[in-house]
């Protein structure tokens, strides 16, 4: 009989698209999963997946009324598998570990030691006993958990042994079909962007950009799909809102299901990615390069190595320094003004998702992982 499974997240809402979309409905077709996490209800069911809610958060400090319910899901799964997706939740696992002798398995979304050594939300003083603290907890895991999941290839300097590389590819059949050129409506250019919202993620390069278009009096809308970072870009964008003319518009969505989301997107004529020089952000492929080539639409993206290797080579957009509104400019009008090259770039772009870059792989890494603990 197979073992009871936990997939555990006190930080990431229960839909979630890594852990929700693809872990869990991928893990659900093979066996039975529980999933808990912050939603807005106690338990559903969907087959062989059952969400268990725990309580939603608006800062760092709420998620401490999540300890006791952590702590008895803990207690309950303690003989089964428990997969991990925080940092925070490091400590409990590795008291279980040591003390049950709970199968323990850690995904790891981002490059947590590097990032809590700068986080904004840290006093300075405390960035590196943060990052020390962090460091010795992952050192710990290493000896007391059973597997690793990566969501980069980069992350790969932490271990020796006992990973997987799970790349946060998307799952195709959840996109729509690509729209052609000729259906979109063409009469204004529509820029898109899904994914979190924030200063570090090109908001500021995207206000100068539209600030120019508007000078050019090309009639633009740019789609933001996403939830805004209160870091300012807020204060960024409406700033900018006020100095456009009515034909440049912004349409800021807000937090949306990945599939209206990305039915926005799917409009579009060019997706922008164009990350701040960003440690984390260098050696983390944005999930949403590979959706705006699953939709066929052209890329411009930051010129890091890692983006390069994606964008160039499958020549599916263009790669541009990150601060420069100029060159940013410059592609997107060069990619308006030529429909012939976006339908191309487009369809590269589509080619290699369908060849390397989807979830129906790397899921089967995920299952083919689970097969030893179960």
């Amino acid at each position: 009989m197979s073992r009871k499974i936990l997939i555990l997240t006190t930080v990431h809402p229960w839909n979630d698209i890594r852990i929700y979309h693809k872990e869990a409905k991928s893990l659900a077709r093979r066996w039975p999963i529980y999933l808990a996490a912050p939603a807005s209800f106690s338990q559903k069911k969907e087959g062989y997946l059952t969400i268990l809610g725990l309580r939603q958060w608006n800062k760092k400090s709420d998620r401490l009324w999540n300890v006791p319910a952590v702590l008895k899901l803990f207690f309950q799964f303690r003989k089964g598998i428990i997969h991990l997706h925080d940092p925070e939740l490091l400590i409990p696992g590795l008291i279980f570990a040591r003390l049950f002798r709970t199968d323990i398995l850690f995904d790891m979304h981002e490059d947590f030691i590097r990032d809590l050594g700068k986080a904004h939300w840290l006093p300075n003083w405390l960035h590196q006993p943060v990052s020390q603290l962090s460091s010795f907890l992952l050192n710990q895991s290493r000896k007391q958990f059973r597997h690793f999941f990566l969501a980069e290839d980069s992350y790969q300097k932490y271990f020796e042994r006992n990973f997987t590389i799970i790349h946060n590819y998307p799952d195709l059949s959840a996109i729509p079909e690509p729209l052609a050129e000729k259906e979109k409506d063409n009469s204004r250019l529509y820029l898109g962007y899904i994914g979190g919202i924030t200063v570090h993620r090109g908001v500021t390069l995207m206000g100068e950009l539209l600030q120019k278009l508007d000078h050019l009096c090309i009639p633009t809308s740019l789609e933001l799909v996403g939830p805004l970072k209160n870091d300012g870009c807020l204060e960024i964008l409406e700033a900018v809102e006020k100095k456009l003319s009515p034909k440049v518009k912004i349409n800021r969505y807000g937090r949306m299901n990945f599939t209206e989301g990305i039915e926005i997107i799917r409009h579009c004529h060019i997706g922008l990615s164009v990350i701040a020089n960003h440690p984390n952000y260098i050696h983390s492929y944005p999930t949403k390069l590979f959706e705006y080539m699953a939709l066929k639409l052209p890329v411009i993206t930051s010129n890091f190595p890692l983006y390069q290797d994606v964008i160039e080579q499958n020549q599916a957009g263009f790669c541009i320094a990150p601060e420069d509104s100029e060159a940013l400019t410059s592609k997107v009008l060069q990619l308006w003004q030529n429909p012939k090259l976006r339908e191309k770039m487009g369809e590269n772009g589509h080619t290699a998702a369908l060849k390397k870059y989807q979830w129906a792989a790397e899921a089967e890494n995920l299952k083919n992982a689970y097969e030893s603990y179960i």
